[in-house]
This record gives C-alpha cells, sequence and structure tokens, in this order.
C-alpha cells in the first residue's frame, strides 16, 4: 500500500466531507455509495462491498459494492456460517481478519473485485452493536498487511458513522410521510363519506403507505362473540373477502385484541403460537384496537410479508388512525331509524 499513501490524507479529508453530507437533505443512498467509492481509493482495492447486517445480527446482506457490477439479486451470508466466508468470520468474532494471501480459488468466499488475490474484512460496529462488514480486495498477493489496519478501521467507524446517519435520514422521511398520511386520512374523515366508504378508502391507503399484503377493519360483537369484517384491501387481486363475514373471538389474533382491547404486535407470526399457520404469506402482523375509552368497538389489521415490518413510529402512527375510526364505527354500530 506504500504507493497510495500519498494521495490517502487527501481522499480521507474527502471521505469525512462526504460522512457529514450524510446528516443533510442529500440523497443518503447516494451518498453512502459515494463514501464505500472512496474508502476503495484510500485503500487501493480492486474492489470493496459494504454488507449490512439484519436486525437480528444474525445475517448480512450485500449493499453496495464498488470495483464491480452489482448483483442482480444482493448476495446474503449468515453470520458464523462457515469458515470460508471472510465477511461471515469478521462479524462473527467483531475483529479484522486480513487475508495477505489467498493460495487457492474459492479459499475465500463472497470477496469483491472479482478473484481477490489479498483480503481484508472489518467489521462495521456501532458500540457492541453488529451494523455490517465492509470488505476490500486486490487482485494483487500480499497487498493488506499488519500496517494496513489502522487506516482500514478508520474507514470502517466512518462507514458506520454514514450507515447511521443514513437510518436517521430515513427515520425522518418515514415520520414525515407517516404525518403526511395523517393529515390525508384526517381530510377524508371530515368529507361527506358514508361510514362504510370512508372505511374502504382507509384501508387502501394504510395497505399503500405501509406497503403490506392486507389491511382491514373488524367490529366487534361482545354479546355473540364475533367479530364481523366491515372493509379490507388486499395486494392479491384473487383473493376475495366478503364483507360481513364473521369469526369467533376464540379463532385468532384479532378476536383475541378485540377482547384484549390492546394493541399486539407480533413481529414474527410463524414464531407467535396464536397467529402461527393461520395466513399462508404473512410474515408480521400488527393489531391495534379501536375504543371509546375503555370500551373496544373493533379492531385494525395490518398484515406484512415482511418479518419484523413495522417501527415502533409505525405503530404509533396506526394507534393513531385507530383513535380516529372509533367515531366511524360508533356510527356503523347504530341501527338505521325507520322512515
Amino acid at each position: 500500500m506504500a504507493s497510495k499513501r500519498k494521495t490517502s490524507l487527501d481522499v480521507v479529508r474527502r471521505l469525512t466531507r462526504v460522512i457529514r453530507w450524510l446528516s443533510s437533505d442529500s440523497d443518503p443512498e447516494r451518498l453512502l455509495s459515494e463514501a464505500v467509492r472512496l474508502s476503495r481509493v484510500v485503500a487501493g482495492a480492486d474492489g470493496v462491498s459494504l454488507m449490512l447486517a439484519d436486525g437480528e445480527g444474525t445475517e448480512l446482506v450485500e449493499h453496495q459494492v464498488q470495483g464491480r457490477k452489482l448483483n442482480p439479486t444482493a448476495t446474503r451470508v449468515r453470520v458464523g456460517a462457515g469458515d470460508r466466508n471472510i465477511a461471515s468470520r469478521a462479524a462473527a468474532c467483531r475483529k479484522t481478519i486480513l487475508v495477505p494471501h489467498v493460495r487457492n480459488e474459492g479459499q475465500e468466499e463472497g470477496t469483491p473485485g472479482g478473484r481477490a488475490k489479498s483480503v481484508a474484512a472489518l467489521p462495521v460496529l456501532e458500540g457492541e452493536r453488529l451494523v455490517g462488514v465492509i470488505v476490500f480486495g486486490s487482485k494483487k498477493r500480499n497487498f493488506f498487511g499488519r500496517e494496513d489496519v489502522p487506516l482500514l478501521e478508520y474507514l470502517a467507524s466512518q462507514m458506520a458513522l454514514g450507515i447511521h446517519l443514513c437510518r436517521v435520514h430515513g427515520q425522518v422521511g418515514s415520520i414525515r410521510s407517516r404525518l403526511e398520511l395523517l393529515h390525508h386520512l384526517a381530510r377524508l374523515g371530515n368529507g361527506s363519506l358514508p361510514p362504510e366508504a370512508f372505511l374502504s378508502c382507509i384501508v387502501e391507503e394504510l395497505r399503500r403507505a405501509f406497503e403490506v399484503r392486507d389491511a382491514g377493519v373488524y367490529v366487534g360483537d361482545a354479546e355473540r362473540g364475533e367479530i364481523a369484517l366491515v372493509a379490507r384491501s388486499n395486494s392479491e387481486p384473487s383473493e376475495t373477502f366478503e364483507i360481513g363475514s364473521r369469526q369467533k373471538l376464540e379463532d385468532g389474533l384479532i378476536g383475541t385484541i378485540f377482547k384484549l382491547g390492546e394493541t399486539v404486535y407480533v413481529k414474527d407470526v410463524s414464531k407467535d403460537p396464536i397467529t402461527a399457520g393461520k395466513s399462508v404469506g404473512v410474515s408480521s402482523e400488527l393489531c391495534v384496537p379501536i375504543s371509546v375509552g375503555a370500551h373496544c368497538l373493533g379492531v385494525l389489521d395490518l398484515q406484512s410479508e415482511t418479518v419484523d415490518n413495522f417501527t415502533k413510529d409505525d405503530v404509533v402512527v396506526v394507534e393513531t388512525i385507530g383513535h380516529t375510526l372509533a367515531a366511524t364505527l360508533h356510527r356503523l354500530s347504530k341501527p338505521v331509524p325507520a322512515s
């Protein structure tokens, strides 16, 4: 790396500026890509791969690659999945791993820059929490050595800051979009739509805004021990649901929420005794009671194909929408006066 150190200081300064820009209103993904590109320049690598950890910290997903064409589908690897994958090993031990001389083809799986002959992998950490791994590859043997570790670890620390700022930027954007959604739904509610039409609009807007498979509103009947579907929107045109269909309160999560009167978010339905195996294609489910005081009128239900799809802010927004629907369900439950 001696030949490239003459220009490293200037590039490091540029990288630091890029990371600062991530906190602005610029496109965070574009700037993160630029940070990876500059990291490649600083390290003099033929390829750099930034892999991000999932929420559980058990799997890495290729997020940004510089030095070769991005894969059509993201590369995934389980943390600690085997000693042949350098990214997996770096994530598992939370330490920098150098392979100065890759002796055999296939010795190091998942390396960037084509058939790398020298590889370095560094965990990207926020405190003790793993957020990803950055992997550098070179076509030159013995390119990465112990003397390069301080610089490479500096690059990994800057990448951790960049990822954190991207996440904050995304959260701010998400909150802004959710507030816009609340404003839009409030305007719908102030109109002259009949309750059935209003609820139909609500579930359609929610399904699209949260990009979920299914959104529904149910009205409960405690005396009959049943809950009835009054509005639903589903992303599968082939699936039809009959409005007015009923189910027993004991039959699933929706009835349970009606009886409890409390919000329940199931991050992974396959691991929950109530929801496991009940709905094909559903991976997470958010159920919010629609109540007036302590009296529960119904349930707002969102079902996603993605595990752990909803953030804490999402839950708050859906609860707020649930509160606003109480008056509509109350109107819906009133008998129509005789003419």
